[in-house]
């Protein structure tokens, strides 16, 4: 008698290697930890928050990074904004309050800007990464590049026909030219990995927590990883999304989306947002080193944003990626200011 061997089509090996990769990749893993870490007393804080605004569908999160070498931290910070008034009135409202960047405050920050940082309309996810967490002695170009056509493949077999398979066919394979250039850098592309990882993480956590979403925007600030080759960061994060919704198995409505890639050299429209995640990541990137922190070592201002700020304010979820001594197994933690210290 003989056996039948069941043949598999190449659509069908596409999407085994895509489901291994799902389990097997980098970015899974952080998604664990952060799931394991936000799963706890973020997500009912979170959930708590969220109550307050049953009614509203249109949201947007605004974000801004520190990642300065001369920092003890590299921090990406991301504000969730209701639309709950006029987004004009609300950027008027952002710049009577807070006049100037946290590097520009002077001294001592105002009263008025304390105030308004502790906006309880608003929340806070700050992702808070170890110098030098990345190494770039572990990146192969190669693979890199491998990975993101066999994405490619995958996507040009498998997916509708929409807007959201060309964001991310177009940004994939502006990558790849970039990728092949000798003096690409390292850096700036894990930057690019982690922060639209953290974005997709935030937009999927949104709409898995409140399911009613029908407009969500991604608004940041200028920086490299963001207008690097017209954007393509915008098709790494699309991709991400995906990813992350298949591994928590969310199956959310379609949502209209919201991308905007602010030139380095023009302030964009919505500048004046800026100024509320520049606070927080230009705070923590200062005073958390390690799992130490000690306000004497640091001017005036820092003393005030933590006590006035961050001290038991159930709307801001700071998330520490560690890793042990072998550098292997990857952890998070959250971090929450009580009584002057961490715990």
């Amino acid at each position: 008698m003989k056996t039948k061997i069941k043949e598999t089509d190449e659509k069908t090996k596409i999407r085994r290697i895509n489901n291994l990769n799902l389990k097997k990749g980098v970015f899974p893993r952080l998604l664990n930890c952060l799931e394991n870490t936000i799963n706890k007393s973020a997500i009912t804080d979170f959930q708590n928050y969220l109550k307050k605004f049953p009614e509203v569908t249109n949201w947007y999160t605004c974000s801004d990074y520190c990642l300065d070498e001369n920092k003890n931290s590299n921090v990406f910070s991301f504000i969730l904004f209701p639309h709950i008034r006029d987004f004009q009135l609300l950027l008027n409202e952002v710049s009577t309050n807070i006049e100037k960047e946290l590097k520009h405050s002077g001294k001592v920050i105002p009263q008025k800007t304390l105030t308004y940082l502790k906006n309880e309309n608003f929340f806070v996810f700050n992702f808070i990464f170890p110098k030098k967490y990345f190494n770039a002695k572990d990146f192969n170009k190669e693979i890199e590049i491998n990975s993101l056509k066999k994405h490619i493949e995958l996507i040009e077999n498998n997916w509708k026909n929409d807007e959201i398979k060309q964001i991310i066919l177009i940004s994939f394979k502006k990558l790849i030219k970039k990728l092949e250039v000798k003096n690409f850098s390292i850096q700036l592309y894990q930057k690019i990995l982690i922060c639209s990882f953290l974005a997709a993480y935030v937009c999927v956590l949104l709409q898995r927590e409140k399911i009613n979403i029908e407009v969500y925007s991604w608004l940041s600030d200028r920086d490299d990883m963001i207008s690097f080759s017209e954007g393509v960061i915008t098709g790494m994060y699309v991709l991400r999304k995906e990813e992350i919704k298949k591994i928590v198995k969310l199956e959310s409505r379609p949502i209209t989306e919201g991308f905007f890639i602010p030139k380095s050299e023009e302030k964009p429209f919505y500048d004046a947002l800026i100024s509320v995640p520049d606070y927080f990541c230009g705070t923590l990137a200062t005073i958390v080193k390690d799992d130490e922190i000690d306000l004497k070592k640091f001017k005036d201002k820092y003393i005030q944003l933590t006590d006035n700020i961050f001290q038991e304010n159930r709307n801001i979820v700071n998330i520490k990626f560690v890793k042990d001594v072998n550098e292997k197994k990857i952890a998070t933690q959250r971090l929450v200011f009580r009584n002057k210290n961490l715990v």
